[in-house]
Order: C-alpha cells, then structure tokens, then sequence
C-alpha cells in the first residue's frame, strides 16, 4: 500500500514538472515571436524612410538666374540663360519670356517715338499664362503686369486728349467757315443751307442751336406748318442775345409778346423734362457695360455707341479704344472690351 501510494506521488510530481516545463516553453517561444515581428517592423520602417529621397537643392544656374531676375538685371539675365537647360532651372521657358518682356517693355517706356505699339508685348503677356503659374516669381510678374497695364492705358488716353486738341483747333477753324456760310445764306434768305450747316453742331453751341431752330421755323412758316413753327421758335429762349438776336426777336414779337413766349417756352421745356424722365427709366433696363462684352453688346448697353472710336492694327490683332462723354473710355482687344475706365 505504501509503495502504491509512492509511486502515485511520484506520477503526479512528474506531470507538474512536465507541465512547468512546457509552460516555460511556450512563454519563450512568445517571446521570441514577438521579438522577431518587433525587429521586422523596424526594418520596414527603416527601409520605407530610406526610400524618401531629400529633394535636391536647387542647381548653381537657377540661383543665379533667380538673383538676375530679383535684381531685376534684365541684359544679364538674358545672357545668361543662353547657356542653361531647362533641365537646371524650374520655368525656365517661362522665365525666358518674361525677361524678354522686361526688355522690351524698358525699350517702349523708354522711346521717344510718337507712336507706341503695345499690343505685342500684351499679347506675350497673355501667352504666359500666369493663372497656371505659382513659382517662386508669381507675385513680381503680377505687379509687373499691373504697372504695363497702367501705362499702357495712359499712353491711350494721353493720345485721346492730343486729339480732341487737334479737334478743337479744327473745329474753330470749320466754325468760322461755318459762320461765313451761314451769314451769307441768311442773307439770301437760303433757310435750308443754315439748317444743313447747323444741325450737325446745334447739339454743343447755343449760337448753331438758336440759328438751327430759327433756320427750321422759318422753313416750317414756308411750308404752311405753323404747329412745327411755334415748336422751333419756342426752342429758343426769348431772352437769347446771340449774333442774330435782334433777327430771332423781331420776327418771334410778330407773333406774341414775351411774356407769352416765355410761358410757352416753359411749358415746352417742362414737357420735355417729362418726356425724358421716361425716357431714362427705359434706359435703365438696358444693362451696364462689362468685361467680356463684344462690341454689339455694349453698343446695346446704357451707355450705347461711343463719340469717338481710336484703334490700332498690328500681326497681333486690333486693339480699340471707345471713347465717351465724361471722361468714360473701353478698351476692346478684337472685340472683346478687356478694359471699362470712368
């Protein structure tokens, strides 16, 4: 019984051994294991690092293709890019351009000459297409196009008054001429000839507007149309005092006293403001003009057809310039208004 009870013992320290044994086995072989996949993760990690190159830093050539540009050493930069690829400096081809642009703009600005073409240093501007850029130089070519565009507009406007004074000077001169016609005709008793003479210039001088309305009426008296003579003589202020004053008065008090031509004149003229007035709503319906509009569309806008019309022809296109009362201008690049100053 002892020796059965011993060896019962002895089985039972045994499988405890054997278990301990394999336990301590296993936590090993965990061990292990996960060593193995911690040392794995490191690699990969390393390995993954090692495959992101640092970027290059930039060649020799661009930084000092760069610095010409900053300093804005225009010949030099020209000179130097003579040399370089595209494969050392980024944009290059861009860049080339615009130091060619640089350069003749510095020839145009700097030219004496009467007439400045700037439409082909516009249309090489266009061709940068700087809504596709953001290099290292966006923002100087940006200001650089504000400032070609500021005196490209001036030069056209410098060319707008140089030739309303040619205008003036001619004017006075067919307004003499002008006079001397008239003076004649009225002394024939030729009314049609002081219309035809007039009523191109009656819109701007009080004396060709007064002649223009007398000239009407007297032509209407001739024709048996007495509502359109009381209409134009009434067009005429009853206190005018021009050249023909005592000519106007005369033959206007064969008619009514002044006290009666001036009410009516006032009548005339408040039915008029009326008459406008709707008229001016009407117009508002019109739109105002925008970039981007073609030329059809802003003569059916509210400010309609210009007074004047100055336009360049190059290999590059037609550039033009509308011009408006009150100093109001639009600048279309073949056809397209690019420009609305006022």
């Amino acid at each position: 019984m002892d020796i059965l009870r011993n060896k019962n013992t002895l089985t039972v320290i045994g499988l405890i051994i054997l278990m301990g044994v394999t336990g301590c086995n296993g936590t090993e072989q965990e061990k292990h294991n996960s060593s193995t996949k911690i040392i794995e993760t490191t690699s990969t990690n390393e390995k993954t690092k090692s495959s992101i190159a640092p970027a290059p830093p930039p060649s020799t050539e661009q930084i000092n293709l760069y610095k010409y540009i900053t300093e804005e050493k225009w010949a030099e930069a020209k000179k130097y890019t003579t040399d370089i690829t595209s494969h050392n400096v980024a944009d290059l081809e861009l860049l080339k351009s615009y130091i060619d642009i640089r350069i003749e703009f510095a020839e145009l600005s700097n030219s004496n000459d009467e007439l400045k073409l700037y439409e082909p240093i516009l249309a090489k501007i266009n061709k940068l297409k700087l809504e596709d850029y953001s290099g290292e130089f966006k923002d100087q070519i940006t200001k650089f196009v504000e400032v070609f565009q500021k005196e490209r507009i001036d030069y056209y406007d410098s060319l707008t008054e140089i030739n309303e004074a040619l205008k003036v000077k001619e004017n006075k001169k067919i307004e003499l001429d002008t006079w001397n016609k008239i003076k004649n005709a009225i002394n024939q008793g030729d009314f049609n000839t002081v219309i035809s003479e007039t009523v191109m210039l009656k819109d701007t001088n009080k004396e060709f507007s007064a002649l223009y309305n007398f000239a009407e009426s007297v032509v209407s008296g001739q024709d048996g149309d007495d509502d359109m003579m009381f209409y134009y003589l009434n067009e005429i202020p009853i206190d005018y005092n021009g050249k023909f004053s005592d000519l106007i008065l005369e033959q206007k008090l064969q008619m009514k006293t002044k006290e009666e031509w001036k009410e009516d004149y006032l009548n005339q003229k408040k039915y008029k403001s009326v008459k406008s007035t709707s008229e001016k709503e009407a117009e508002s319906t019109f739109p105002t003009p925008s970039i981007g509009m073609t030329a059809n569309d802003v003569i059916n806008s509210r400010w309609g057809s210009p007074k004047d019309v100055n336009k360049t022809i190059t290999e590059y296109g037609v550039s033009e310039q509308w011009v408006y009362s009150n100093y109001r201008y639009i600048y279309l690049e073949d056809g397209i208004v690019t420009t609305i100053q006022y």
